[in-house]
């Protein structure tokens, strides 16, 4: 376990430079199946307020996890136990009190808080500039937030008046928003979030809920 907030980061390799052609070659293979199903959690990995709430435990790859399904019930158990203990540890740093170790619970909300905010800064300057640039020919947003329940596109229409004017406010207070944030003249915008935020930095993905 990381036991620090910079602590952890050092990037996880699949190694598959050695033994013979044939071997290389199956190494390759392994190593692009172990992408294509860790790749995500290694990355989040990286990231400060993910980090620390991970546990790595050592597994024997001959007889243990991955492929190996006819692991016998000594080593099934043997799993169990380490997960046990594993999870005891989750449990114990974050039940102990801020004030004796420096990865507790609030400090994992604090970072998140942070990590949230410094993304949350920049989403809205970017949405900020998209709405206020348009590209040559394309509509303006509020353009297309006032729209008429007849005109073009007809998708995912408003349900009701109010809706619409929910949502014609809202943005207009976003971008406001993000004008004070951006502008360096307001009293709340003397200082950015994304000075001192947690590094590497996230991106925030638009993804499928699954």
């Amino acid at each position: 376990m990381a036991n620090k907030n910079v602590g952890g980061i050092s990037e996880w390799w699949t190694r598959f430079d050695s033994g013979s052609g044939a071997q290389r070659l199956s190494g390759f293979l392994s190593a692009i199946i172990n992408t294509m199903q860790n790749w995500t959690d290694n990355a989040q990995t990286h990231l400060q307020g993910y980090r620390d709430r991970v546990v790595h435990i050592s597994l024997n790859e001959k007889i243990e996890g991955g492929m190996n399904l006819n692991m016998s019930p000594p080593v099934i158990s043997s799993l169990s136990e380490r997960g046990q203990r594993a999870a005891a540890k989750l449990v114990e740093r974050f039940t102990a009190p801020s004030n004796q170790q420096i990865l507790s619970w609030d400090n994992h909300r604090w970072v998140r808080y942070r990590s949230t905010m410094a993304l949350l800064e920049q989403l809205l300057k970017a949405m900020s500039l998209a709405v206020a640039n348009p590209m040559p020919g394309d509509r303006r947003y509020i353009e297309l937030i006032r729209r008429t329940p007849t005109e073009f596109p007809t998708s995912y229409r408003w349900r009701d008046s109010d809706q619409q004017t929910f949502a014609d406010e809202s943005t207009g207070e976003l971008l406001e928003l993000a004008r004070k944030w951006g502008d360096g003249k307001s009293k709340i915008a003397t200082a950015s979030f994304t000075e001192g935020a947690p590094r590497p930095q996230p991106e925030l993905r638009v993804r499928p809920r699954i």
